[in-house]
């Protein structure tokens, strides 16, 4: 029996993820880069820091304000949106629809991206699978 860090876990899932990704298999790709990004976002926050999606729902909310003055949206509503493909097909959330419609290429995208920024939050580093994908999805 051995003993594993979480983070390393969360590392391995996030390689395995760009593993599928760059092969085109998008939804193993955006389960085990969500396993990685929910492991990796509660070590982030318990550090003090903010982690990839509490720094998207900052975001959002200004921009909401901005676009929509007078209305305003929630840390849970912009959660709920940017979780609510992964938790589809990891929960089956709804309960009600044998299908889920999405984009699967940028759900991967979207999931690996925080995935990668909460492993750098808590590491400062990042391996190099993650720098040849990053390389690829950011030219």
């Amino acid at each position: 029996m051995a003993k594993h860090t979480k983070c390393d876990i969360a590392r391995v899932q996030i390689e395995a993820a760009i593993t599928h990704y760059e092969a085109d298999e998008f939804i193993p790709a955006i389960t085990l880069a969500g396993a990685g990004e929910e492991i990796l976002g509660k070590m982030v926050s318990a550090t003090g820091q903010a982690n990839a999606l509490a720094r998207r729902q900052a975001t959002t909310g200004v921009l909401y304000a901005t676009l929509w003055p007078g209305e305003v949206t929630t840390p849970k509503r912009v959660a709920d949106v940017a979780n609510a493909t992964r938790n589809e097909m990891k929960h089956c959330d709804s309960g009600k629809d044998s299908s889920i419609e999405f984009d699967a290429k940028a759900e991967a995208e979207d999931m690996l991206d925080r995935a990668i920024e909460n492993y750098f939050t808590l590491t400062r580093d990042q391996t190099e699978v993650m720098s040849r994908y990053l390389a690829v999805r950011h030219r």
